[in-house]
Formats: C-alpha cells, sequence, structure tokens
C-alpha cells in the first residue's frame, strides 16, 4: 500500500509504503517498509524532511524475484535515503 498526505503548506508527499503480510482473524497485519519523517517546517511555511528504509525485507521478496525483478536485499537496509 503506499500512503499520500497533504502536509503543512500544502505540499503532498508519500508518507509510507507498507506490505499487508496476512490477516490475523478479522485483523489484517502489514509492516512499513518505507516511510517519509518529517523534520519541520521551512521559511515558506511548507514541511520537509527525510524518507527511510525500516530495515524490513518484504515477506513476499521471493516472489517479486520470480516475477524477473531483480530486488537487492541491501535496497531495504535502515538508513535515510537520498531523495533527489
Amino acid at each position: 500500500m503506499i500512503q499520500t498526505d497533504r502536509l503543512t503548506g500544502g505540499v503532498r508527499r508519500i508518507t509510507s509504503i507498507t506490505e499487508v503480510i496476512g490477516m490475523e482473524g478479522d485483523v489484517i497485519l502489514t509492516q512499513d517498509l518505507f516511510r517519509f519523517v518529517q523534520h519541520g517546517i521551512d521559511e515558506e511555511g511548507k514541511a520537509y524532511g527525510i524518507y527511510r528504509a525500516e530495515g524490513i525485507l518484504p515477506h513476499r521478496i521471493d516472489q517479486i524475484r520470480a516475477s524477473g525483478t531483480n530486488l537487492d536485499p541491501s535496497f531495504f537496509i535502515e538508513r535515510e535515503l537520498e531523495w533527489a
């Protein structure tokens, strides 16, 4: 799932990328893979921050690879992401 939000100053950002990992009764189980962390408001009144990889390898990584996508597991290492 990809969550987007309108932040302070009207700027829109993807705020999380979340994997659905299953069900426990009627409860949907999820885990965040990436999220936006707001650090503050700039001089123009707009929210700013960074994106973080949460350090969690997707449960479905084998299915992703089987579909032909060569996804390096190091992509998911916990870190701040460079954003151009």
